[in-house]
């Protein structure tokens, strides 16, 4: 779990989906989506920003993301944005738009939306068919939301803390809220443009 030292407003919590103007892959292979986490766990610590929830799918991305002053989410994606173009380009011999993805930012309310938008990121795979359950796809927060693997990358957000009084009561609490699919028409998503 990200520590960061103070204390994250949570009435700033955004929801990020970035994608490329032409729809085209941010990952290619296994080391490309174990880059993109190292350059996010490094930008994000920078920049002040904790990360709630995400899910890296081949070509967009989401992300529940908190910053400790402003816009700092958006400073962030960018210098992650431009971090990871430089390694993709060269690796791949493509061209990644730098400095220009295309940004989707929604305010939530924490206490309302949090775990239905972390619940709608982390059944993007299920929605796209990659997988039938979020656990078999590796490239989401459901394995430290659900499971408890920690790989130093996300912190709990408030919401998430008051499903249970232990780690474990909120795992579970938290594996109970998959028990029923979510569809994305549903009315709250309307505002994602993907």
């Amino acid at each position: 779990m990200a520590e960061m030292g103070f204390d994250v407003e949570t009435e700033n919590t955004r929801y990020v989906l970035i994608k490329d103007f032409n729809r085209g892959r941010f990952f290619y292979e296994k080391t490309d989506y174990h880059r993109f986490i190292c350059s996010l766990r490094t930008r994000i610590n920078q920049y002040g920003c904790l990360l709630h929830a995400y899910a890296l799918m081949p070509d967009h991305m989401h992300f529940l993301v908190s910053a400790i002053q402003g816009l700092h989410q958006v400073k962030m994606l960018k210098h992650l944005q431009r971090d990871y173009s430089d390694y993709f380009n060269f690796t791949h011999r493509r061209t990644l738009r730098k400095l220009d993805p295309d940004y989707s930012i929604l305010d939530l309310d924490p206490d309302h939306q949090f775990l239905m938008y972390s619940r709608y990121i982390e059944l993007a795979p299920v929605r796209l068919r990659l997988v039938e359950h979020p656990a078999d796809y590796p490239w989401t927060s459901f394995g430290y939301n659900a499971m408890g693997e920690d790989t130093g990358l996300l912190s709990p957000h408030p919401s998430y803390l008051r499903l249970g009084a232990d780690d474990a009561a909120r795992r579970q609490n938290y594996r109970n809220l998959f028990q029923t699919y979510m569809p994305a028409s549903e009315p709250v998503f309307e505002n994602i443009q993907y």
